[in-house]
């Protein structure tokens, strides 16, 4: 599932991913913010970080 936020302001781009299990992005304009909270279980939340290294990596 994607959720995309939009409007006037965000004061922090942590509040893109305000629930276990779900991964934010937001474009600061000239770089990304990818955030995420840790997930309760630990094989998940590894995916999540192997996820965002993959796309800082490529």
């Amino acid at each position: 599932m994607v959720i995309f936020c939009f409007g006037q302001k965000l004061p922090r781009p942590e509040m893109m991913a305000p629930r276990p299990r779900s991964i934010g992005v937001c474009d600061m304009g000239e770089n990304f913010v990818i955030t995420f909270l840790e997930a309760p279980m630990y094989a998940i939340n590894q995916t999540m970080e192997e996820w965002v290294k993959g796309i800082i990596n490529s």
